[in-house]
């Protein structure tokens, strides 16, 4: 073979190579295009099954209504106009974990009444309720030997020799926050789920620096960014009332501690109403009203899903649909009826 038949040769064989490596790509994005924009398009989608992992919920305990609130008419004042669009179908339901009272349930009571500086001879005010004394205060603590829940109320009045904050910490809402997590950590009462739980704290005087007193609430941490709602909505289940003491033990004059711990390893998914479902339910006086209007007339300015926890135990933490606007919050369970045991 000569040099000229050789190269015109190769000149063919890369030409085939060429119109071959053409043909599998032009193959290749054709067959692309039609799975991924015809085919895939075509098929019915894939819709995730609820797990109902812990059969039919409780209905939710609400503290009993004041006032029902298909008393009220509502306007939709949020950012759209409507009501909110692009809502999951499915939500998690999690476990909550149930203590009992076991042996050293007293003995944790005890050292919790030495903690908060209270006397260790307690007093049985129930099977599983023990009230330990103040001798200094004159005031009281009510252990719940189940939970670990308790509350206490102190007579603490401020005297010559006490140390005072500076007015400027005193009315600065971030470090009162910040002190009275520090207080219940040093107690080994701030759990893992308080740590990063949202705080309110507000004062008994509109002008914070003529202030005696600041409340301060604490919620339990969001779950994955759902934030966690009460049924008095503005207070936490944790509170305290603190007063200008730098004395810890006597900045806090009462207590109501109520903690519930999440098993987050522990969750079914179930189906949830549609909001507008929701809505409806709350018109027709379905809906628990948290913070009551002045007026009957209502101006719903955000809607949203949370958790509820009450202050009495329930296996659950469910989803809600929290209504809220200026001066108003109302609360209705979001998983949809079907799924939740009928009332007596």
């Amino acid at each position: 073979m000569t040099l000229t038949e050789a190269s015109a040769l190769t000149k063919k064989g890369l030409i085939v190579t060429a119109i071959t490596i053409f043909i599998a790509l032009a193959t290749w994005g054709i067959w692309h295009y039609y799975y991924n924009y015809i085919y895939l398009p075509g098929l019915p989608p894939v819709v995730e099954k609820p797990t109902l992992a812990f059969g039919p919920l409780p209905k939710l305990k609400f503290p009993d209504p004041t006032v029902a609130s298909s008393n009220f008419s509502y306007s939709l004042d949020t950012e759209t106009g409507a009501l909110p669009e692009k809502l999951p179908e499915l939500f998690k339901v999690y476990s909550i974990a149930q203590l009992a009272t076991d042996l050293l349930a007293l003995d944790r009571a005890k050292n919790l009444a030495g903690a908060l500086e209270f006397n260790k001879n307690p007093e049985a005010i129930s099977p599983t309720q023990y009230k330990f004394l103040d001798d200094i205060s004159g005031g009281e603590l009510i252990v719940d030997l189940d939970t670990g829940n308790f509350k206490f109320r102190k007579n603490y009045a401020t005297s010559s020799g006490d140390n005072f904050e500076r007015i400027e910490d005193f009315i600065n809402e971030d470090k009162q926050s910040q002190s009275f997590k520090n207080f219940l950590s040093s107690r080994e009462l701030l759990k893992d789920q308080l740590k990063n739980g949202r705080t309110r704290v507000t004062y008994n005087n509109p002008v914070k620096k003529d202030s005696t007193q600041a409340t301060i609430n604490l919620w339990q941490e969001n779950v994955e960014d759902i934030p966690i709602v009460t049924p008095k909505f503005n207070e936490g289940l944790i509170k305290t009332i603190s007063i200008n003491n730098q004395n810890l033990n006597k900045k806090y004059i009462s207590m109501d501690y109520i903690f519930w711990p999440i098993d987050l390893n522990n969750f079914g998914t179930y189906p949830i109403k549609k909001v507008d479902e929701a809505f409806e339910e709350l018109k027709n006086g379905e809906g628990f009203i948290a913070i009551e209007p002045l007026r009957g007339n209502v101006s719903i300015s955000k809607i949203y899903l949370a958790y509820y926890l009450s202050e009495e135990y329930t296996n659950y933490l469910q989803p809600v649909y929290v209504f809220e606007g200026s001066g108003f919050a109302s609360i209705v369970q979001a998983v949809k009826n079907e799924f939740v045991e009928k009332s007596d």
